[in-house]
């Protein structure tokens, strides 16, 4: 089997094929008749072992005497591994020799990264939280990071440890110690090491490898095969030289790892903040210049800005207080909200920092919002005026130009709007008389399409130390190349609206307000 064939078929089977290596396996199997039959026995052969478990024939005196512990193998089993080594071992030859596979298609995102300190041989050039990462080497010197594959699997590191990403569901552990919580649908997450695949069956286990390659396995929850014999729930065993001895189980679980890595709030990352931190009242824009990272106070549209469209309803900025329930450790955040009355009212700031899509990065925006029917009478001519809220960045050189917007209309349905007119829609709807907190992942590439992520939570949701694994709206195909520098707030229809707590940052934890004493179990 030739070295793209072999590439291909790991990333068809790992489900990491982009568009354009899926055309070439297509295009090879169309014209070649050996190809076929390669793929169709490597398809097997990878059934049968997802579908076949091991038999343990390990018995309990056994591992209460300390003895060492012999690896065998059901018949079915055995057959399906011996074939394995048949087809496999000459990729495995291949594997060591080549240089790691360029893939274009990440297969996880570091979620946390706290006081880290990376050598500059892991593949990424830059590491930061909420990078997607993709196959190669992730070499963590010093701190505790955690990183969640695309497969739904969840890995903390703690340096020293040197591990290689294989795919978005196999990870190769040369050296040092990571804790796997692999579990809804993660099953099959397997770690590599020098005394074997660990292959998760649905568990929660810790994996620690010594220079010599020596290797310990601790199991917390479910079972993990390894090689041809299971460990459950409450075993650990220390590997040498493909020889296995029981130990203490004692390698932390996978929250109370986390919880050693002592993780906080960054609001010192913010780079933008409008709390509206003033007494109650109406004030005029332009006295308004509260909080950090925006040049200058809040502003009207100007007639240019108005373009065809109607002008403002309103024309200040009305400060109230206590008027969300803040189901969140929101710091500051009962001190004052802006209130928007019922009707138009469009309200604009520059930020000193603009987003810049022609450049690489990440910035994450958050935001509180809530709304209710308001009795006051609207300033619109028409009575079927639709509602709609949404926050927007602008171009302060060109308004109408590109633009990005984040918000629910009449349907209550959130949605990520693109300069292009392409609306996503989530299918969870906004509740209407709940404050909900908001936020959004714009990932800039420069070479590539932008993608962008949009979730809320209602009061009773928990805010974990992570990014969700699942987010209302993911936009992947996004393609801006403007610099935005303006935030606008819209807010038109027949309700009263609050907005609160606007954050901009390069980390979900810069934008999010978690709890230090939060539980991070919680998803």
């Amino acid at each position: 089997m030739d070295r793209e064939l072999r590439e291909l078929l790991a990333a068809a089977r790992d489900e990491t094929l982009s568009p354009e290596a899926l055309a070439r396996l297509e295009s090879r199997l169309r014209g070649s008749a050996e190809d076929r039959g390669l793929f169709l026995r490597y398809q097997q052969l990878h059934g049968l072992l997802e579908s076949n478990r091991p038999e343990v024939e390990i018995a309990e005196s056994d591992w209460k005497s300390g003895t060492l512990i012999p690896f065998s193998l059901s018949p079915t089993w055995r057959w399906a591994a011996a074939a394995a080594a048949i087809l496999i071992a000459g990729l495995l030859v291949f594997e060591a020799i080549l240089p790691s596979r360029a893939v274009s298609q990440p297969v996880a995102t570091l979620l946390l990264a706290e006081d880290c300190v990376w050598n500059s041989r892991s593949k990424e050039k830059v590491i930061a939280e909420g990078q997607r990462l993709s196959p190669g080497l992730l070499w963590l010197e010093q701190g505790s990071a955690v990183v969640r594959f695309a497969g739904g699997a969840e890995l903390v590191l703690t340096g020293d440890t040197r591990i290689d990403l294989l795919s978005a569901k196999r990870v190769r552990l040369s050296h040092g110690e990571v804790v796997v919580r692999a579990e809804n649908g993660a099953e099959g997450f397997t770690v590599v090491t020098p005394e074997g695949d660990l292959i998760d069956l649905g568990t929660e286990f810790a994996v620690r490898v010594e220079e010599s390659g020596t290797t310990e396995l601790h199991v917390h929850e479910g079972e993990v095969a390894v090689e041809e014999t299971i460990f459950a729930a409450g075993q650990a065993i220390r590997m040498s030289k493909r020889e296995g001895v029981e130990v203490a189980i004692n390698a932390p679980r996978f929250d109370e790892a986390v919880r050693n890595a002592n993780p906080r709030e960054r609001r010192d990352l913010m780079l933008a903040y409008e709390g509206f931190h003033v007494d109650e009242g109406v004030y005029q824009p332009a006295d308004l210049a509260t909080g950090k990272g925006w040049n200058g106070p809040w502003k009207l549209r100007t007639p240019e800005q108005f373009g065809h469209h109607a002008k403002d309803s309103s024309d200040d900025m009305r400060i109230t207080h206590g008027r969300m329930n803040m189901a969140w450790p929101v710091k500051g955040g009962r001190l004052g909200m802006l209130e928007l009355p019922p009707g138009r009212n469009f309200r604009l700031r520059e930020l000193v920092k603009p987003i810049q899509f022609a450049r690489y990065g990440i910035t994450y925006v958050s935001f509180l919002a809530a709304e209710s029917k308001s009795d006051e009478p609207s300033h619109s001519n028409s009575s079927t005026q639709r509602e709609d809220f949404r926050i927007t960045f602008r171009s302060s050189e060109d308004y109408f130009g590109e633009s990005l917007s984040l918000g629910w209309s009449s349907n209550r349905a959130p949605r990520i709007q693109q300069p292009d007119g392409v609306v996503h829609r989530a299918v969870r709807e906004v509740p209407p008389d709940e404050t909900v907190f908001c936020v959004a992942k714009i990932i800039r590439r420069a070479k590539a399409k932008d993608q962008i992520y949009f979730r809320f939570y209602r009061e009773s949701d928990h805010l974990d130390f992570f990014e969700p694994a699942d987010w209302d709206i993911e936009s992947r195909d996004a393609d801006l190349s403007a610099k935005l520098d303006t935030l606008l707030i819209t807010s038109i229809g027949q309700s009263t609206r609050f907005v609160d707590e606007i954050r901009i940052g390069p980390t979900w934890r810069s934008v999010t307000p978690i709890s230090e004493e939060a539980s991070i179990a919680e998803n």
